[in-house]
């Protein structure tokens, strides 16, 4: 018995969505036909579509029986209300002139789902006649997904160093996963461009619209949308915060370091030093005094924690403008950029984003995690997790539709879940700086089969 796969997410009658496939091999609706060695019409062939045993939905859809078919069903079924379709059917055809029958039979959406088709010469008495077709049709999903990584960017002054274009990485391992225990889903690389302009070092998440359109737009192609998923390599994905700190210092050292406790501060490398995590700072030198701007070349950060003032630098006449000489003590105001959290990838719309590096002090994530952040993102793409699964949850610190197995139920009722270790690759705290889970727990992978791999919802056509 032959086997093949049928897509049934692409639409047949758009060339794009299709590449290399054939148009009976796309949609849901496959046309079988059966021929007779002679030119005969008339001659009577019966046509047997029968579902898999393991199908996630084992009855057949409606449009495989006949009308006399359906009427049976209705009639058992208003005895045994919820009674479903039954797992096979058989339909008479007869031949045309050219001594061929047709039939079309309707597949499920659920990926793995088998469908044996086989048809033969009718013979009075119900005895099976010669074989004339014997195939056996697999659902399939497919997605092509199209890669950018960041270029090389330009370091900023007064830093040392470079801004390298960001590596990919192997796919096969990803693209493994959502083919693997019956998901079938097929991920095509459809990479147009693949080194697109760094129009920032990170891309933040407070204004979304604005980094995330820029980043993605360069060299995408539309043409396959709903099922073309944009795919951007980037260096760097974080959530800032902003602080406002004040300090009464005294003035004998040339160079004063102040501690900001427990914040990161802002690190961007494409920036001069003292521009990304300063956002404004002034210096008072009596509580009278109109406070006095201070730019980046007398304030910047050093290291993860520390703001560096170097009254050394600044002019004398900046302290003497309003005391003849140079003062003792100030008081000093300064609003700096914190790093609130570092983001391994994110999905919005038809495109992902996965970042290369973690923003402060740490080494880049693993080729491995960086795979287990793909899986995680294409999974949020394709509408994982499903509200339906006993491993469903939202929020605890984490934004989005997740799965919780491997949780404990002591740890399940925290607010925050970062730090803890789920079994998923759907977990919504893996940590990409190691091999994280890059597989479908138990409870997600049936979620896998139905999930929507077409959904026009999900178009967005970047500017």
């Amino acid at each position: 018995m032959s086997e093949i796969k049928q897509y049934v997410n692409l639409d047949s009658s758009r060339p794009s969505e299709l590449k290399e496939i054939k148009p009976e091999r796309a949609g849901k609706v496959i046309r079988v036909s059966a021929k007779i060695n002679k030119k005969h019409s008339g001659v009577p062939v019966v046509f047997e579509i029968k579902s898999g045993a393991n199908n996630v939905y084992p009855s057949l859809d409606r449009s495989n029986f006949s009308s006399q078919e359906l009427k049976q069903l209705n009639q058992v079924r208003s005895l045994l209300p919820g009674l479903q379709a039954p797992m096979s059917s058989k339909r008479k055809v007869l031949t045309n002139a050219e001594g061929v029958a047709e039939i079309d039979f309707t597949l499920s959406e659920f990926g793995g789902d088998e469908f044996e088709v086989k048809a033969y010469l009718y013979k009075p008495g119900g005895v099976k006649g010669k074989e004339l077709v014997s195939e056996k049709y697999v659902v399939w999903r497919r997605i092509y997904y199209q890669v950018g990584r960041f270029k090389a960017g330009t370091i900023g002054a007064s830093r040392n160093g470079s801004l390298p274009e960001v590596p990919n990485f192997n796919w096969q391992p990803v693209k493994d996963e959502f083919e693997a225990r019956g998901h079938n889903i097929e991920l095509v690389d459809d990479s147009r461009t693949d080194l697109v302009a760094r129009h920032k070092n990170i891309l933040e998440t407070v204004d979304p619209y604005d980094d995330l359109n820029y980043s993605v737009n360069e060299g995408y192609e539309a043409e396959r949308e709903p099922v073309s998923l944009r795919v951007i390599l980037c260096n760097m994905i974080a959530e800032p915060r902003f602080e406002v700190c004040e300090r009464s210092i005294f003035l004998e050292k040339k160079t004063i370091d102040i501690s900001v406790k427990n914040d990161t501060l802002w690190r961007d490398d494409s920036l001069p030093i003292g521009l990304d995590c300063i956002i404004s700072a002034t210096i008072q030198f009596h509580e009278n005094d109109t406070p006095r701007p201070i730019n980046g070349i007398y304030i910047y950060g050093v290291g993860p924690s520390t703001i560096r003032i170097r009254f050394d630098l600044m002019e004398q006449s900046v302290f003497e403008a309003s005391f003849g000489k140079t003062p003792t003590k100030a008081r000093l105001t300064f609003k700096i950029k914190v790093l609130d959290g570092s983001i391994n990838g994110l999905s919005w719309y038809n495109a992902v984003w996965l970042a290369h590096n973690f923003m402060h002090g740490k080494r880049p994530y693993t080729p491995e995690g960086k795979q287990t952040t793909a899986i995680h993102e294409i999974g949020h793409f394709i509408d994982m997790v499903n509200p339906q699964q006993n491993t469903w949850y939202k929020e605890h610190g984490h934004t989005g539709d997740h799965c919780s197995t491997g949780i404990s139920k002591v740890d399940l009722i925290k607010d925050d879940y970062s730090g803890l270790n789920g079994t998923c690759v759907m977990f919504g705290e893996g940590d990409p700086l190691t091999t994280a889970v890059n597989k479908f727990c138990i409870e997600c992978d049936p979620s896998l089969k139905i999930s929507s791999v077409r959904n026009p919802q999900r178009i967005k056509r970047w500017p």
